[in-house]
């Protein structure tokens, strides 16, 4: 078991107090050593003995992946090597292992000679950062402004700066300690992707990106105010993100408006819709009772509609509220046919057989509401 030296001792000590809490993950075979040799100055570092450190080196004298270690030692000379990261405990060094730990490193090591002198503890000093950092994109509206704001985070290396970009083109570089802010200018079209990129030391960098784009809202408009043939109604200026679609701000302007509202192209057109719930009208008005063939009828009466052949049935459908949007016609409840315009009407010319069958009509107006008529008749071919 080797002896404590009081020079030894000063030196861990200091060693200790700068940088507590850092840890070694040793490889296995490894073998610890509690007690701390004693030092001797006999030995030539160059010639006899000195570590490789093997790693991606990145940016600013950063490895930006695990530190792999070995020693290049003279065997006649070098009867043992030990090593201490970060003020850890002493390890026999025995094959290569790897340094995991990321942040500034303090790497320790001295040798033992076959005379049973020890060497002075050099000290390397390593930086080590591979973890990308982290970054939260928010925003805020400032007046009529969309504020971008990123808020980096890198507890290793630290934050050299942060790119914005509109639609890939680079807009502004922050650079640290920030703030990491970009308003969204006008554009000829407002309609793209907010990306910002954040970089650290090292060279490790994140990126996170947001769609963004203007829009218009169109609905129900109560409470409307008339000038000349111009209605003012309520838009919506809307911002879309990974997590949903959010309402910025709220601003007037006429209908069929192009232009800028503050920063922003805006091309709305509104619709006036009136608050309708009332359903259309709906009547299937041909064919009536009587005997049809071949779509003409005879003067004969009869008491339900005869159809021999092909016939085309006409239904009369209306709404003096938000007004009449298509109607559809539905033989035995399938749907045949839908007519968006008037007069509304439908062929029907499939073969049958000599059965009762059910024509139905549905006409949906413009709000939505809807109302039907139906009318039991009996075909043949």
């Amino acid at each position: 078991m080797q002896t404590k030296s009081p020079l030894r001792e000063g030196l861990v000590l200091a060693i200790v107090v700068l940088f507590v809490g850092m840890s070694i993950i040793p490889i296995a075979g490894s073998i610890s050593i509690e007690k701390e040799p004693s030092i001797a100055t006999n030995c030539n570092l160059t010639d006899d003995c000195h570590p490789v450190f093997n790693g991606t080196m990145g940016h600013n004298g950063w490895y930006v992946s695990p530190v792999n270690v070995s020693f290049v030692y003279n065997p006649e000379v070098v009867a043992m090597i030990f090593y201490s990261i970060n003020g850890g405990q002493w390890i026999q060094y025995n094959d290569p292992f790897t340094i995991n730990e990321q942040g500034l490193i303090n790497f320790e090591w001295h040798f033992k000679n076959y005379s049973g002198e020890w060497s002075d503890i050099f000290v390397n000093h390593l930086k080590i950062d591979y973890t990308p950092p982290l970054i939260y994109l928010h925003y805020q509206v400032t007046g009529d402004k969309i504020v971008f704001i990123a808020l980096p985070d890198d507890n290793t290396s630290g934050v050299v700066y942060v790119e914005f970009y509109f639609n890939n083109v680079l807009q502004f570089t922050a650079n640290a300690p920030g703030p990491y802010e970009w308003t969204l200018e006008p554009l000829p079209n407002v309609n793209g992707t907010i990306t910002v990129i954040i970089y650290d030391e090292a060279g490790n960098n994140a990126s996170s990106s947001w769609r963004v784009w203007t829009s218009f809202a169109t609905g129900i408009v109560t409470n409307l105010k008339v000038s000349g043939e111009n209605i003012t109604c309520f838009a919506l200026i809307l911002f879309n993100s990974d997590d949903g679609l959010h309402m910025l701000e709220r601003v007037t302007f006429p209908n069929s408006y192009a232009g800028f509202v503050g920063k922003h192209l805006i091309l709305a057109e509104f619709h006036h819709i009136i608050h309708d719930v009332t359903p259309p009208s709906v009547k299937i008005v041909k064919p009536e009772n009587g005997i049809y063939i071949f779509g003409h009828k005879l003067k004969k009466s009869f008491d339900t509609p005869l159809i021999i052949g092909r016939i085309r049935i006409e239904v009369e459908a209306s709404d003096n509220e938000s007004g009449m949007n298509h109607v559809e016609f539905y033989i035995d409840d399938k749907l045949q046919f839908t007519d968006y315009s008037e007069p509304y009407r439908y062929v029907w010319k499939q073969k049958s057989h000599f059965f009762p069958y059910t024509i139905s009509a549905v006409a949906y107006d413009n709000a939505g509401n809807y109302d039907n008529n139906s009318l039991v008749v009996w075909k043949l071919f």
